[in-house]
């Protein structure tokens, strides 16, 4: 079928006539909202102080947990997730309050204002810390095939080693942004920059404590993403709504890139630990492998995310006797999310160095060691699924 030569939206791109949601004019009566930040990674919470902030000239209301009508509760996969903490601080840069005000430098100068008490917690931050106290959100997945042990004990070389993938920050050209807006019939319209529209209406009617079809979402544009409005743009959206609800008017939270880096997660760290064995002609024989990735402080999407590493972790080799174990780490960073690939490279990433290094050891060209090993018609997946319409051998011919 014939194609356009042209993006849908690539001539507005180009000549800047895109218009995203903080393009609009300001809704008349409309509130800005601003947060107050946690400044310290854990602690137990004693108290939070906002009579300054409500004081303030020209803010209209101070939000926090107490204000909550339904839920406190944004965790989707997994309910660990409040929206606002009641008595632990889970990350830096947690937002603890939230204020509305008529005018954004109200709004901010107002949050500055507020002031918190908390016992200073022992803070999670690395694989390590969190591996050594068994800090995970759900017991280690496994996949096994074959006799992993019994294979290496006999393979005629063997090599083990570590691995690490780090972050990565999304910086999408639009940063967290949203405007809720109270309508007729007692209805929350969200203008809201997500990739998860249906969870942002389950999660937000949860919070406010009402049916789900009073809450109308609506996606003008993303203004990028690659993963980090699955699931982060929640927590910004079901603010925004709850403040349109208390207040009955309109609200924008519209974070700037420096909030929107400091508070959100990133594409998740990974540390593998990992032993191979192989013949002579580089043959890999058996596959051991540990991959631990840190999800930051609560679930989000990090149980599916190591779930897709470890489905990629031989990626298009044959190994008949594989052991691929998984651990997500709970650490008090920002919860990690999904990000382009959504685990797969990371998961990639370590065969694709331990291929490397075994053509290294065999002084042999890494290309030979790839198409040696490269999946044919008919073999078994460690997971149990029949490869069919097997390319890889094919395409590497033409490297």
């Amino acid at each position: 079928m014939a194609k356009l030569p042209w993006h849908i939206n690539g001539k507005l791109h180009v000549s800047g006539r895109s218009r995203f949601i903080g393009d609009e004019a300001a809704l008349q009566g409309m509130l800005h909202a601003k947060f107050f930040f946690s400044s310290i990674a854990h602690a137990r919470l004693i108290s939070l102080d906002i009579s300054a902030a409500q004081a303030f000239p020209g803010v209209h209301s101070v939000i926090t947990a107490k204000d909550i009508t339904g839920e406190n509760m944004i965790g989707h996969v997994i309910k660990d997730e409040p929206l606002f903490p009641q008595s632990e601080i889970m990350y830096l840069y947690q937002p603890l309050a939230m204020v509305l005000a008529e005018d954004e430098s109200i709004a901010e100068a107002a949050a500055g204002l507020i002031k918190a008490e908390y016992e200073e917690l022992p803070a999670i931050l690395e694989i390590e810390e969190a591996e050594a106290t068994k800090q995970w959100y759900i017991p280690e997945r496994k996949i096994e095939s074959g006799d992993v042990r019994g294979t290496l004990a006999r393979s005629t070389h063997t090599l083990q080693g570590s691995s690490y993938s780090g972050g990565q920050e999304h910086f999408y050209m639009e940063s967290q942004r949203v405007r809720a807006i109270p309508t007729d019939h007692e209805l929350i319209h969200l203008l809201c920059a997500t990739q998860s529209t249906m969870e942002v209406q389950e999660v937000a009617s949860a919070v406010l404590g009402i049916p789900a079809h009073r809450i109308a979402v609506e996606v003008p544009r993303l203004g990028g993403a690659f993963g980090g409005k699955e699931r982060a743009a929640t927590i910004w959206a079901s603010m925004a709504a709850l403040g349109a609800y208390l207040s009955g008017r309109p609200v924008q939270i519209l974070l700037s890139r420096d909030e929107d880096m400091h508070a959100t997660g990133k594409r998740h760290p990974f540390k593998s630990n990992w032993q191979v064995g192989f013949d002579a002609d580089g043959k890999i024989e058996a596959w051991d492998i540990e991959l631990m990735c840190n999800g930051g402080a609560y679930a989000d999407l990090s149980i599916a995310i190591l779930e897709r590493a470890m489905f990629h972790a031989e990626n298009i080799y044959h190994i008949p006797n594989t052991r691929i174990r998984g651990r997500a780490c709970r650490t008090n960073l920002p919860p990690n999310t999904a990000f382009r690939g959504f685990g797969g490279p990371q998961g990639i990433f370590v065969i694709e160095s331990v291929i490397e290094e075994i053509a290294a050891y065999l002084g042999k060209d890494p290309l030979e060691i790839r198409k040696l090993n490269a999946y044919h018609d008919g073999d078994k997946a460690p997971y149990g699924q029949t490869i069919t319409e097997a390319s890889a051998r094919n395409m590497l011919k033409l490297v």
